[in-house]
């Protein structure tokens, strides 16, 4: 199968074995929830690949230390609400990311996305800014 460009495809044991035991009938709600922020883990981290860095010059005990930190803004867009559970996965990932949700939904005889809400921050810098969109694609997908 031929993939688009912008597909990345993750192939890691721990992410077959996550998404194996998410969809396992036997796994409790709890389980389900911890597989969940594990995969969203490992999913942001895989997002994070591309992301740009700045140099920054830090005071550390022993010495003045010049080091990397992410140059982009992060803001996490979850679609309410599947997405959310991918949120603190997100979050652990990316601590200073700021936070925007979107709700969405099919109209059942169109079959056209309806927008019922969207909260998203002001930007510093837009240029310089990375949103990570956030919806597991559920049932159709058609949201």
């Amino acid at each position: 199968m031929k993939l688009n460009r912008n597909v990345i495809l993750l192939t890691h044991p721990l992410v077959k074995s996550y998404i194996t035991k998410i969809r396992d009938k036997n796994t409790s709600y709890f389980e389900f929830r911890q597989y969940v922020n594990k995969l969203s883990m490992l999913l942001a981290y895989e997002a994070g690949k591309e992301l740009g860095l700045r140099s920054a010059k830090i005071k550390t005990p022993l010495a003045v230390y010049t080091g990397s930190l992410i140059k982009d803004e992060i803001v996490l867009m979850p679609i309410l609400r599947a997405g959310l559970g991918l949120m603190n996965g997100f979050a652990s990932i990316f601590p200073e990311a700021r936070i925007s949700h979107l709700g969405v939904y099919r109209n059942e005889v169109t079959l056209q996305p309806i927008r019922y809400y969207f909260k998203f921050p002001r930007l510093k810098d837009k240029k310089n800014t990375i949103v990570y969109i956030l919806d597991p694609m559920l049932a159709t997908g058609g949201s």
